[in-house]
This record gives structure tokens, sequence and C-alpha cells, in this order.
């Protein structure tokens, strides 16, 4: 039988409380543990499942199938941002780490006003247990972190290297030397207007997540 459009969205939140279950159990969050048993004491799955397959045929089963998937997909939003909490509160708070190692050895005065108003955003958001509000705010520090390390050559020289150890992660690995070669020229030569366009292209060639990771190593407590 060919698989419907409901179909598909009640198999993604199967999979989504298989996932969350599974964080849950690492976690062992009592928040998030009390409101998944609620979910799973409902029945709503095999409740789901019986009218999903009553839907085929039947226009009442199929609104009724619809209501209570839209039901558990806020059940669900409800367990992930509880267990997503405090890894972002862990996140802003290593990510005022950061700023302020750079400010304190970069920045200027108005950069120190900066880094305190947005430092007290931040506290303010994490009262709020309001994870996009504190997801945004975490966002706008850490672009005004990169906004000083942008004027740095340390940065970018940093960048470089940090891709040096990361040539074997990389998709095209003869490109990859190529650029390498390059921006050991660019460095030589203290042109960083060309170091830079190396690094953009050698991020082109990493996985995302190790992308990140080589941007978040600068200004993060080892470089003290």
């Amino acid at each position: 039988m060919k698989e419907t459009i409901q179909d598909m969205y009640f198999n993604t939140q199967k999979e989504r409380l298989e996932k969350l279950q599974s964080q849950i159990d690492q976690s062992n969050d009592p928040q998030a543990r009390q409101k998944m048993h609620e979910i799973q004491n409902q029945q709503r799955i095999p409740e789901l499942e019986r009218l999903i397959s009553a839907s085929r045929g039947e226009a009442d089963s199929a609104n009724e199938a619809q209501r209570r998937l839209i039901e558990l997909k806020v059940l669900l939003d409800q367990v992930e941002t509880i267990i997503e909490w405090p890894a972002l509160v862990l996140e802003a708070k290593e990510e005022i780490e950061r700023t302020e190692n750079v400010v304190s050895k970069w920045g200027n005065d108005a950069a120190k006003v900066k880094k305190a108003e947005l430092e007290a955003e931040i506290n303010e958001a994490m009262k709020s247990k309001d994870n996009d509000f504190l997801r945004k705010r975490i966002g706008d520090m850490a672009e005004f972190r990169y906004s000083i390390l942008w004027t740095r050559p340390e940065f970018h020289i940093f960048i470089f290297q940090s891709f040096e150890e990361e040539v074997e992660l990389m998709r095209d690995k003869d490109r990859a030397f190529s650029l390498l070669t390059e921006g050991k020229r660019a460095i030589q030569e203290e042109d960083f207007n060309r170091l830079i366009r190396v690094n953009r292209q050698l991020f082109g060639l990493l996985p995302d997540n190790e992308a990140r990771k080589i941007t978040q190593g600068f200004g993060s407590t080892v470089i003290r």
C-alpha cells in the first residue's frame, strides 16, 4: 500500500519519540521523563496507528488522526525543549567565556561595554526558560565575538593552521593541498586578504560540524 503524507508525518513523530526517549535515558532528566511517561501512558502511538489505518476509507477517522498527530507533535516539542535547555545554558556560558577572552585581549572600551550588554541579555534569556530566545542571544554574542576576531591576523592564521590538521576530513584532498600551499605563501607575504579567501574555500571542503569546531576553538580558554 502506498505511503500517504499522513503516514510519513506519523513515522517522523514516531522516530522523534524514539530519539527523545534515548536522550532522556542518557540525561535522566526527571521533568522530561515525567512528560514522556504521560505520553506513553496515554497510548497515543497505538491509538494513532488505529486511526490512521481506519482513515484510509473514513473521513472522520482521518480528521481525528490529524488532530491527534498535531497533539503528539506539540507534546514532543515540549519534551525536546526540556531536554535541550541544560545544553543550551551550558552553550550560553561557554559563549560568554569565549567572548570575554577575546574582548579582554583585543577589545576597546566600547567593545567591553557591548559585551556587558550582551551578557546581561543572555542572563535575562536564561531566566526566561525560552529556548529560541536564548539561542538568539547566544547567536548575537557569537556574531559580536567574530566581528572582533575578523580584524585580527592571528585569527585567520589560526583558522588556516587548523585546516592543516583536518586535511584528511576534506572532501577534495588534492584541492585542499593546493589551497594549503597558497595559504602558506599568503602568510609569508602577509597577504591576509588572500589568506581569508583561501580559508573560505577550505571551509567549503570540510563537513559543517568540523568547520564549526575550528571557529569555536579560537577565543576559548586555551589561547589565554
